[in-house]
C-alpha cells in the first residue's frame, strides 16, 4: 500500500512538473509575440482637428461603437476579466488625449499599432482604418473636447490558455486584421449608394471586411427586411419574427437575453442614424444582394 502512494505522489509530481515546464514554454514562446513591434508609417493626418466639427464626431464614435468599449464617457473600463484566458481594457481616452498628438492618435485608429510600435490589442481599426482625415479629425476634436479625468482602467493581460491560442494562431493581431480588411474593401456600386457604403463600414466590425460574414451573418440576410423591417432592427434590434436577434455566441453577448445585435442597436440607440441614413444603408445593402445573383 505505501508503495502504491509512494509511486502516485511521485507520479503526481512528475504530472506537475511537466505542466510548470509547459506553461513556461509557453510564456517564453508567446512573449516575443505580445513584444512585437510593427513598421507604420501613414501619411501625415492631413485635416487639422482644431477646426473639425465636433458634432460629427459624436456621430461617429456613436455610429462606430466607440463607447461600446470605453464607456459613456469614454473613460475607459474594464471589458471582460476570464481566469486563465485573458483580461481586457479599453483605456481612457480622455487622458490619451493628454498624451498623444493629433498624428499618433490617427495612427492608432488606422493601424491598431502605437507610436512605439507595439500593438493595441482589441482595438477595432479593422473597421477604422477606411475613415477619411476628415472624419478622423472630427472624431479627435469630439475625444479632445471631452473633460479630462478618471483613471485608466487594469492593463490587459494575456494568460496561460489565451497564450495557446495565441500559438494555435487563433488570437489574430491587430495589424494582420486590418491588412486582412484592406485585402477585402466593401464592394462599390457607384454614386448611388455611395452613402450606404460608407456607413457600411461600421457594420464590417461583426459582418466581415466585405459584409460576407464574419463573427456576424452575411449581411444578404437584409434582402428579407423592407425598409420599415429594417428601419425596426437598427432601432430596436427587433428582427423579422418580432423577437430580438437571439445570441450567436459572441463574447459580450448576454447569452440568456437578446443577442449581440439587439444589445447594440439600444445601446448605439439606433447607431445614431437618420431615417435618410438608414435608407441609404438599406440601400447599399440592397444593391449588394442584387449583385449577387446576377
Amino acid at each position: 500500500m505505501r508503495a502504491v502512494v509512494k509511486w502516485t505522489v511521485r507520479a503526481v509530481l512528475v504530472l506537475f512538473a511537466l505542466v510548470v515546464i509547459a506553461a513556461v514554454g509557453v510564456y517564453a514562446a508567446t512573449q516575443p509575440m505580445l513584444a512585437r513591434r510593427y513598421a507604420f508609417a501613414p501619411p501625415a493626418l492631413a485635416a487639422n482637428p482644431a477646426e473639425a466639427d465636433v458634432s460629427s464626431g459624436a456621430k461617429l464614435v456613436q455610429l462606430f461603437g466607440c463607447k461600446d468599449c470605453h464607456g459613456a464617457s469614454l473613460r475607459g473600463q474594464l471589458l471582460y476579466d476570464i481566469p486563465m484566458v485573458a483580461r481586457l481594457s479599453a483605456p481612457n481616452l480622455t487622458l490619451v488625449a493628454k498624451t498623444y498628438s493629433d498624428q499618433q492618435i490617427a495612427e492608432m485608429v488606422r493601424s491598431g499599432v502605437r507610436a512605439d510600435g507595439t500593438e493595441l490589442v482589441g482595438m477595432p481599426s479593422q473597421a477604422l482604418w477606411r475613415l477619411t482625415d476628415p472624419e478622423i479629425a472630427a472624431v479627435i476634436a469630439y475625444v479632445r473636447s471631452l473633460p479630462a479625468g478618471g483613471t485608466q482602467p487594469p492593463d490587459k493581460q494575456l494568460r496561460l490558455v489565451g497564450r495557446v491560442l495565441l500559438l494555435m494562431g487563433k488570437v489574430p493581431t491587430t495589424p494582420s486584421l486590418v491588412a486582412k480588411y484592406a485585402a477585402h474593401p466593401l464592394p462599390d456600386f457607384g454614386p448611388a449608394t455611395a452613402a450606404g457604403r460608407g456607413i457600411a463600414r461600421a457594420c464590417s466590425e461583426c459582418h466581415g471586411p466585405d459584409l460576407s460574414g464574419d463573427d456576424g451573418p452575411d449581411l444578404r440576410i437584409a434582402a428579407a427586411y423592407d425598409l420599415p423591417a429594417f428601419t425596426r432592427l437598427l432601432r430596436t434590434g427587433i428582427a423579422l419574427d418580432g423577437r430580438p436577434v437571439r445570441p450567436t455566441g459572441l463574447i459580450g453577448e448576454d447569452k440568456s437575453g437578446p443577442g449581440l445585435m439587439a444589445q447594440v442597436a439600444r445601446e448605439r440607440r439606433g447607431f445614431g442614424l437618420s431615417d435618410e441614413e438608414i435608407a441609404a444603408l438599406h440601400a447599399y445593402l440592397q444593391a449588394r444582394v442584387a449583385s449577387m445573383t446576377r
